[in-house]
Protein backbone atom coordinates (compact mmCIF):
# COMPACT_ATOMS: atom_id res chain seq x y z
CA UNK A 1 0.00 0.00 0.00
CA UNK A 2 1.24 3.47 -0.89
CA UNK A 3 0.49 6.89 0.59
CA UNK A 4 0.61 9.88 -1.68
CA UNK A 5 -0.68 13.39 -2.29
CA UNK A 6 -2.25 14.59 -5.53
CA UNK A 7 -2.04 18.33 -6.17
CA UNK A 8 -4.31 20.46 -8.31
CA UNK A 9 -1.94 23.40 -8.86
CA UNK A 10 -2.77 27.08 -8.76
CA UNK A 11 -4.04 28.44 -12.07
CA UNK A 12 -2.00 30.71 -14.28
CA UNK A 13 -3.84 33.62 -15.86
CA UNK A 14 -3.01 36.43 -18.20
CA UNK A 15 -4.44 39.70 -16.93
CA UNK A 16 -7.15 39.57 -19.64
CA UNK A 17 -8.38 36.14 -18.43
CA UNK A 18 -9.29 36.83 -14.81
CA UNK A 19 -13.00 36.40 -15.45
CA UNK A 20 -12.65 32.89 -16.91
CA UNK A 21 -14.69 29.99 -15.56
CA UNK A 22 -13.80 27.48 -12.83
CA UNK A 23 -13.38 23.78 -13.59
CA UNK A 24 -13.43 21.27 -10.70
CA UNK A 25 -10.43 18.91 -10.54
CA UNK A 26 -12.36 15.87 -11.79
CA UNK A 27 -9.29 14.11 -13.20
CA UNK A 28 -7.52 14.13 -9.84
CA UNK A 29 -10.72 12.91 -8.17
CA UNK A 30 -10.89 9.96 -10.58
CA UNK A 31 -7.24 9.07 -9.94
CA UNK A 32 -7.75 9.30 -6.17
CA UNK A 33 -10.88 7.15 -6.34
CA UNK A 34 -9.13 4.45 -8.33
CA UNK A 35 -6.08 4.45 -6.03
CA UNK A 36 -8.32 4.22 -2.96
CA UNK A 37 -10.16 1.27 -4.52
CA UNK A 38 -6.76 -0.47 -4.63
CA UNK A 39 -6.23 0.22 -0.89
CA UNK A 40 -3.82 3.15 -1.29
CA UNK A 41 -4.04 6.20 0.95
CA UNK A 42 -4.57 9.36 -1.07
CA UNK A 43 -4.85 12.99 -0.06
CA UNK A 44 -5.74 15.82 -2.43
CA UNK A 45 -4.55 19.41 -2.24
CA UNK A 46 -6.75 21.60 -4.40
CA UNK A 47 -4.45 24.64 -4.47
CA UNK A 48 -6.78 26.51 -6.79
CA UNK A 49 -9.99 25.72 -4.88
CA UNK A 50 -8.49 26.37 -1.45
CA UNK A 51 -7.07 29.73 -2.47
CA UNK A 52 -9.48 31.10 -5.06
CA UNK A 53 -9.21 34.60 -3.63
CA UNK A 54 -5.40 34.58 -3.50
CA UNK A 55 -3.55 36.24 -6.35
CA UNK A 56 0.19 36.20 -6.81
CA UNK A 57 1.27 38.96 -9.18
CA UNK A 58 3.99 38.82 -11.76
CA UNK A 59 4.64 41.09 -14.73
CA UNK A 60 1.87 40.10 -17.19
CA UNK A 61 0.44 37.09 -15.40
CA UNK A 62 -1.35 36.25 -12.18
CA UNK A 63 -1.23 33.02 -10.29
CA UNK A 64 -4.59 32.29 -8.62
CA UNK A 65 -4.67 29.89 -5.68
CA UNK A 66 -2.39 28.82 -2.86
CA UNK A 67 1.23 29.86 -3.17
CA UNK A 68 3.84 27.16 -3.72
CA UNK A 69 5.07 27.72 -0.16
CA UNK A 70 1.55 27.13 1.21
CA UNK A 71 1.26 23.92 -0.81
CA UNK A 72 4.61 22.63 0.43
CA UNK A 73 3.62 23.35 4.06
CA UNK A 74 0.46 21.21 3.66
CA UNK A 75 2.26 18.12 2.32
CA UNK A 76 3.98 16.93 5.54
CA UNK A 77 0.71 17.36 7.48
CA UNK A 78 -1.10 15.10 5.04
CA UNK A 79 1.43 12.29 4.82
CA UNK A 80 2.59 12.14 8.45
Amino acid sequence: MFRFVLINPPQLYLLAQLASFIVPPIGIAYIASYARSKSHEVEIIDAFGEGMNNFIDSDDIKLKGLSFEEIIKKIPLLIS
